[in-house]
């Protein structure tokens, strides 16, 4: 294990909130966000289009440092082809909530909001 992956990972442990919030930079636009109240979010920045945004990959320690470099890697990877991660994150949660909408009508006997019947009432 190289000696910056420890020093880094001994860095987020060590690290105490302070009044304003305390970023930890890693590299590739990922750094971890420590807020005042110690909640520890992994963030990383990525240009598209010319806009610089921030895309938040999880919290400390559920989401590890290895697993926020995957997460940023494969970020990385979405941007260079040109997808923007944001709007697709935004357009999966909506795929996902007009699911869960449609298996509640269901559960519940309503119809489907797409149906001919439910159209024509």
């Amino acid at each position: 294990m190289p000696l910056f992956y420890q020093g880094f990972k001994l860095g987020i442990a060590a690290t105490k909130p302070a009044s304003k919030d305390v970023r930890l930079f890693d590299g590739n636009g990922l750094y971890l966000l420590i807020k005042p109240n110690d909640s520890r979010w992994w963030r990383v920045d990525y240009c598209i289009n010319s806009k610089r945004k921030t895309l938040s990959l999880g919290t400390y320690p559920v989401t590890s440092l290895a697993d926020a470099r995957k997460k940023t890697f494969e970020l990385k990877k979405l941007v260079a082809s040109g997808v923007d991660p944001s709007n697709d994150r935004k357009a999966t949660k909506e795929q996902e909530s007009a699911l869960k909408l449609a298996a509640a009508r269901k559960l519940s006997g309503q119809l489907p909001i797409d149906s001919f019947k439910y159209v024509a009432e």
